[in-house]
């Protein structure tokens, strides 16, 4: 989905494996984008403005790359936002790619958590 030298925006923090990953096997860049607070996701301006910064050094932003629960906070968005951010890409005739290892994830429950 990627050539060498595009872009992948990525709400930080995140996993720092995806920088090493997205440079060796296809040759792209992660490029973080803060939104308000480590626990939400970027609004529309940020991405915005993520993708002009990217424009403006010559890179061509190709797809946004969502982990949810979020890798390292463990934060679950809420499904507006995830909804929200996947429109605003697509809406920009970008890809969308959602890691998501952790969903199926299920946890008992014990008398013993504090």
């Amino acid at each position: 989905i990627t050539a060498p030298g595009d872009g992948v925006l990525i709400p930080a923090p995140y996993y720092p494996a995806f920088d090493n990953d997205l440079r060796v096997r296809d040759g792209a860049r992660a490029i973080p984008v803060h939104g308000d607070s480590a626990a939400q996701l970027p609004s529309a301006a940020q991405l915005d403005a993520a993708v002009a910064n990217a424009a403006a050094e010559g890179c061509a932003v190709r797809a946004l790359l969502l982990t949810n629960p979020s890798n390292p906070l463990g934060i679950v968005y809420p499904p507006a936002a995830l909804k929200a951010a996947a429109a605003w890409a697509l809406g920009r005739g970008m890809h969308v790619v959602f890691d998501e290892v952790y969903a199926s994830s299920v946890f008992a429950e014990s008398d013993d958590a504090p």
